[in-house]
Order: structure tokens, then sequence, then C-alpha cells
């Protein structure tokens, strides 16, 4: 099972995907190159793929265990990645003493970054492996959900960390609002960090190299932070349907509504003190929406709804999933039936 490792002369499988990928891969492609032409025919060639829909399975089991594997093997990048939770949410515990509706917008912007981030690299990183792969006989779906399998593994122990340092924190003496629904934030942050994946993964499919996609990455966070409502409230109809389709928009409201109730600061206008005030969070959240989400105008009774929150991100991530796919399908070099 080493001979592999002795023909590359690596010793870790990592290192053999490090080869035959980025800049060093035109080696092997030149070694391996057959200058002979496909066909006189000026279409297209193609090849056929099985049509057993017990392959896909295989195809899926095998991806996702080989790109585990990678992950675990790669132990330096892979506790860094496993590190950004802990570090972030140790921030917000010494920033804020109370949980307030910053803290709720944190936890989803942190959701976001660490899901998006995690899969910003995963597609442009082995793009010429995928093509000789596709070429032969691999499933894009397949391929698309074990990288979100692994991911969502990630993303769980990410979340299971964050959340616990934020519970510790703030369900100790001298805070007065404690962290509610626990595990339910737990469930949602997981939710988003993995639906954020798939933005990831986009961009991944979009870009042509790992840096380009690190360049694009803070674009594509800086609506969400936003857009989501608490920045700046939404005052007109098309800044509130543009943030419709922000993850932001969906999940820090989903927050909101898990948790309930906040401390908010406010100014006593007599004593010119420091106040405070126990809050109702969806409520004030759905203040700084526009008038049209806020009387229902546009959702009706769904209206301020983890209902509504769920199908929302939801159907983003169906509409994310079908245009990797049609991006990934877009590269094929060759007719795959």
């Amino acid at each position: 099972t080493n001979k592999y490792k002795e023909y590359f002369n690596v010793k870790t499988a990592v290192a053999v995907f490090s080869q035959i990928s980025g800049k060093s891969s035109k080696i092997w492609i030149k070694k391996y190159l057959n200058p002979r032409p496909l066909s006189n025919s000026t279409s297209s060639p193609s090849i056929n793929q099985p049509s057993s829909e017990s392959s896909r399975f295989k195809q899926f089991y095998w991806l996702t265990k080989r790109y585990f594997n990678i992950k675990i093997n790669d132990k330096v990048n892979s506790l860094l990645m496993l590190l950004q939770a802990p570090i972030i949410a140790i921030l917000i515990c010494l920033i804020f003493k109370q949980i307030t509706s910053a803290v709720l917008f944190m936890i989803a912007i942190s959701a976001i970054w660490l899901g998006t981030q995690n899969a910003a690299r995963e597609i442009v990183s082995e793009k010429a492996i995928y093509k000789r792969e596709r070429m032969f006989n691999l499933y894009i779906f397949p391929y698309i959900f074990s990288k979100i399998s692994v991911l969502s593994f990630f993303s769980v122990i990410q979340s299971m960390i964050f959340m616990f340092i934020l519970y510790i924190h703030y369900n100790g003496s001298g805070v007065s609002v404690d962290i509610n629904n626990t595990l339910f934030l737990f469930f949602w942050m997981v939710f988003l960090s993995i639906s954020a994946a798939f933005l990831g993964l986009l961009l991944s499919s979009l870009v042509k190299t790992s840096e380009r996609a690190m360049t694009i990455l803070p674009l594509i966070l800086l609506p969400q932070i936003m857009l989501a409502g608490l920045i700046s409230r939404v005052s007109n109809g098309l800044v509130e349907f543009i943030s419709y389709f922000t993850i932001s928009r969906w999940g820090v409201e989903g927050f909101n509504i898990i948790q309930e109730n906040i401390i908010e600061n406010y100014i006593d206008p007599l004593s010119g003190g420091l106040v405070k005030v126990k809050e109702d969070a969806l409520k004030l959240l759905l203040k700084q929406f526009h008038k049209s989400y806020r009387n229902n105008d546009i959702f009706g009774s769904l209206t301020g709804t983890i209902t509504l929150d769920i199908l929302a991100v939801s159907l983003m991530v169906i509409v994310m999933t079908l245009f990797i796919y049609k991006i990934l399908k877009n590269k094929d070099s060759i007719t795959i039936k």
C-alpha cells in the first residue's frame, strides 16, 4: 500500500496530492500527456459513465474517506482551522459582558465566516485532480457532498467549542440574562456554518487560484455584515430585498428568536447614567428592518419565525448547489454522458 509513496518519494498521502496539484502538477501532466488526438471529429469526444446508482454512493463514500484522511493528515492546517472558533469565542466573552444584540450578531457572522473560510479553497486547490477524475468517471454531486460532509464534521466541532465557551461565560455570576436554549443555539450555528460552506465552495468553483479565493472572500463577507440589520437600520425596500439573499439576514434573526431576551444599554435622560434594560431580542431586531417586513406585507404569518429563517437559508443552499454543479460541469474538457 506504500508503493505510491515510494513512487512519489514522499511520506504521506497529503504530500502526493501536493505534488499532483498546483505548480508542481505540470511535471506530471507533461510526463503522462498523450499527444495523439482523441478523435478526428470536430465535436468533443465523450466518455460513458456507469449508470448504476450504487456507483454514486460508492464514489461518495470513497471521496469522503479520502478527503477526510487528507484533512486529518494535514494536522497543522486542520488545527489552525479548529483554533479559530475558541479564539473568536474568547474575544466575544472579553468584549461583551452581557448577552446583547451585538453578541448574537457576532455569533451569526462567526458561523458564516468559519463555514465560508473552511471551504473557500477546497475545490480550486485540487482542480487538476478533479479534471482528471472527472474525465474518468467522477460524478459531480457525490464530489460536492463529499466536501460538505467533511466540512460539516469540522463545523460541528467548531460550533461545539464556540458555544461551550459562551455557555460557561454567559451563565456565570454577574450576568443579568443567561444564554438561553444553548443546544438550539448550537444547532442553529451548525446549520449556518454548513450553509456558509456551500457559499465557500461556490467561490472556490468560480476562481482560478486559491490566492484569488482568499482575496475575494472578504468582499463576500462584507455584505453579510452590512445587510444583517444590526450595523445600520434597513431604511428602504431595495436594501431590504437585497438582504433576503444573505445568510446573515436570516441567521441573525434566528439567533434573536432562540435567545428571546437580551440586555441593552441606554442613557438615562434624567441622570445621564448608563442603564441596563432587559429587552425582547426579536422585537428589538425587527425595528431595524424595513416596514414592509415588520408589517407582514411580504411573508405574512411567517414573518419573524424560525420557520421562515430555515426556509430562506435552505433555498439559498439549493440554489448555490445547483450553481456549483453547473460551474463544475462547464469545466469539462470532454463530454461525459
